[in-house]
């Protein structure tokens, strides 16, 4: 399945991080890339956050398929990392998984890469693609996979065999901590799956209650009570 990159460089020495941001400065400035000074005033104005070390570029126009398409990167200081936390398009819409982790590939080789041996950052650039197995855990995603495989998908899980597997990939997800999200689960169910999108955003909704039903139970009542 593919998700949208994650970009995250911790220094080893806390100064690289104004180093390395001065660095993105001169190259964009030496290349069709613009930092947009603006925006970074505007942001930390209004969310008042005068002391973090922010930068926002505009990428020039990029190709992609048949499509132009052009965008805002946001780097941004959280503690001790920096990470590239927004990547929105110039233009109203939102951006495609492909055309986000293009253009956040292009803002690494340009700006990055070269960079971190240099100043010594630990980087973490998560892959485009995951499996089921790796978002939801394997136990988890064995037990999804075994309800998808049986259900009736025009019912969902209203049937009591379907309603059975249903109910133990949820305690299993519970039990097991799983970081599946609903939009992730939604998408494995559509596009893997071949569920509609009527019956894959019931069963996200389902899920996400009931992960938020066994969560608050948890928290409020203990064994003994």
């Amino acid at each position: 399945m593919e998700v949208f990159q994650d970009l995250k460089l911790k220094p080893k020495n806390p100064e690289s991080i104004d180093l390395l941001i001065s660095r993105i400065r001169e190259k964009a400035n030496n290349s069709d890339w613009t930092v947009k000074n603006d925006f970074v005033e505007n942001y930390r104005k209004n969310l008042g956050e005068n002391e973090k070390k922010v930068i926002c570029l505009m990428s020039p126009k990029i190709k992609i398929s048949d499509k132009e398409i052009q965008a805002y990167v946001w780097l941004g200081q959280w503690k001790s990392t920096l990470d590239v936390f927004n990547i929105v398009p110039i233009k109203t819409g939102s951006l495609s998984f492909s055309e986000y982790n293009y253009i956040l590939q292009q803002f690494y080789k340009l700006f990055i890469e070269q960079e971190i041996e240099k100043l010594e950052f630990e980087i973490v650039y998560t892959e485009s693609e995951k499996s089921i197995e790796k978002l939801a855990g394997e136990e988890v995603a064995r037990a999804l996979k075994k309800f998808s495989l049986a259900a009736n998908k025009s019912t969902g899980h209203s049937r009591q065999m379907d309603s059975e597997k249903w109910k133990e990939f949820i305690c299993l997800a519970h039990k097991l901590k799983s970081e599946l999200g609903v939009e992730e689960l939604v998408r494995w169910l559509k596009d893997d799956e071949g569920w509609s999108d009527d019956k894959a955003w019931d069963l996200g909704l389902d899920y996400e209650y009931s992960m938020d039903l066994l969560n608050y139970y948890d928290s409020n009542f203990s064994i003994n009570d």
